[in-house]
């Protein structure tokens, strides 16, 4: 019996599952130990590589009786992201005809093959007709204690850091309870009786020994200094520990308004995004494009989960594949040599400028100013894609709460450029009055316009930060402007981008 994949060509395969018989996940078992060489000892292991989102890459293609299937598998101990090439033959009749894997156990005789047939069972479950190029968490099984194979030990504070002797003759359970603690405790219990019985305390024991260690500890009742609160609780200011560690911020929010309401879940509608272009796409290309979709409560977690921006790996994927709001100028003043775009935006090459680099140190800095400055409430965003048009995305920097407005929420969009005033950044015009103002002709202009119009959001402040001043501007939604670059944009990404991905 022929292999899956000998004699396959690369022509003929698609993301389309419409081919692959309905198999549920509880038939999975019954024709793998039917159907397939895969020994029942690597059943478990191979829902384990399912269940840690290994399977990718999916690709089906049609035979006379029923379906090729094809998909990469990341290998159990590999730490680069190295992965095996898994094929499987699967009938109408939901009978496996072949298989093969490239991994050493090999022919189709490993669990790679058991994760590829859960992997595909789980998408015709979710009734899924197109691999999707994006997976609701909500639709898969907890995995947030698996850890990733290839995001490898991100920077964290030294204080969650627990610093521990290897011990090969514990386990790792009792290794973990005997790391190194620290020695800052209190060894009196707190809180005290009251005031009295400090002030007594602080007045009788001097009369004895006015250099015991006590007195370290007591508090100061009569006109103590101030304190503010760090990553180790409430120091007093000035302290050592109250400018080494901050008080931690679980999300970066900012409330200068206690009693504001809670910030909407983004996008808040689709009134900005309406389809102004149509065309005749391939098949591939509209298999493609139905990959692509994202459902309403979609758009809110991929929001959620990317906030964290370019330390988030789903963050980084996203812009691979999607027109986003900083690109919308290159695109738009386009007019010949799109090819060329094309293969600059879907290139993968990460450029990190010393002025993108200053940027990204200072934000969080800008962002606090301008809070204190306007008075407001503010709060980190992540990617987000609108379900009407989701093949345009944007990356926000904050969305804002401030009741002075008809429509209190919008965005905010930091800058922070490397000059000495903001009166020297090139993206700013000083107008007749002595003012300053954004150039329309920028592309910061046409960023926030369609930030604006992904997220549904009316208006939007650029803050353009430097160490010396600061200048805070409204913008507020183009209707016209937004019609005519929604109609570049389309085209552009379905007659010229799209051809890139499939």
């Amino acid at each position: 019996m022929a292999t899956a994949k000998q004699g396959l060509s690369d022509v003929g395969w698609t993301r389309n599952l419409k081919p692959i018989p309905n198999i549920s996940m509880g038939e999975v078992q019954e024709i793998i130990n039917k159907h397939s060489k895969v020994p029942s000892k690597h059943l478990d292991r191979g829902y384990r590589h399912f269940f840690g989102h290994h399977v990718h890459g999916i690709e089906v293609k049609v035979h006379p009786r029923g379906c090729f299937v094809r998909a990469k598998c990341c290998r159990s101990f590999d730490k680069k992201g190295a992965v095996w090439n898994v094929h499987i033959s699967m009938l109408n009749s939901k009978e496996i005809e072949s298989q093969s894997c490239a991994c050493s156990a090999g022919k189709g005789s490993c669990a790679h093959v058991a994760a590829l047939v859960n992997q595909v069972a789980h998408y015709k479950t979710l009734h899924k007709t197109t691999v999707p190029e994006l997976v609701s968490k909500t639709s898969c099984p907890q995995s947030f204690h698996i850890p990733s194979k290839v995001d490898g030990i991100k920077p964290r504070p030294v204080n969650e850091v627990s610093f521990v002797k290897p011990n090969p003759k514990k386990s790792l359970h009792e290794q973990s309870e005997s790391c190194i603690c620290s020695t800052l405790y209190n060894p009196v219990n707190t809180p005290y009786p009251d005031n009295s019985f400090v002030d007594g305390i602080q007045t009788l024991l001097p009369l004895c020994d006015d250099t015991l260690q006590i007195f370290k500890i007591l508090p100061q009742t009569s006109n103590p200094p101030p304190v503010k609160t760090t990553a180790y609780g409430r120091v007093y200011i000035g302290s050592t520990l109250a400018h080494q560690l901050p008080e931690p911020k679980a999300d970066g929010s900012i409330f200068r308004i206690p009693e504001g309401p809670e910030f909407p879940k983004l996008p808040v509608h689709d009134r900005y995004v309406q389809p102004v272009y149509a065309t005749v796409l391939t098949e591939n290309e509209s298999l493609f494009m139905d990959s692509m979709q994202v459902s309403e409560s979609e758009s809110v977690e991929i929001e959620r989960e990317t906030r964290s921006q370019s330390l988030n790996p789903l963050w980084n994927r996203l812009r691979q594949k999607w027109l986003t709001a900083s690109i919308f100028k290159d695109v738009v003043s386009r007019q010949k040599d799109f090819e060329s775009l094309v293969e600059r935006l879907t290139s993968g090459r990460k450029i990190q400028t010393a002025a993108m680099k200053h940027g990204l140190e200072h934000e969080c800095e800008a962002a606090l100013e301008y809070s204190t400055h306007k008075q407001v409430n503010v709060r980190p965003c992540g990617f987000v894609i609108n379900p009407a048009a989701p093949f345009i995305g944007a990356s926000l920097d904050r969305i804002v709460y401030d009741p002075s407005e008809s429509d209190p929420f919008g965005l905010l969009e930091i800058k922070c450029p490397l000059k000495e005033s903001y009166k020297e950044a090139p993206c700013l015009k000083e107008n007749s009055d002595g003012t300053f103002s954004l150039r329309e002709s920028n592309s910061y202009y046409m960023q926030v316009m369609g930030q604006m119009a992904v997220t549904g959001l009316p208006w939007c402040d650029l803050c353009v930060w430097t160490e010396n001043d600061m200048h805070i501007e409204r913008i507020y939604f183009n209707d016209k402007l937004w019609s005519d670059m929604f109609s570049k944009l389309s085209i552009f990404y379905h007659q010229h981008l799209i051809k890139k991905f499939v």
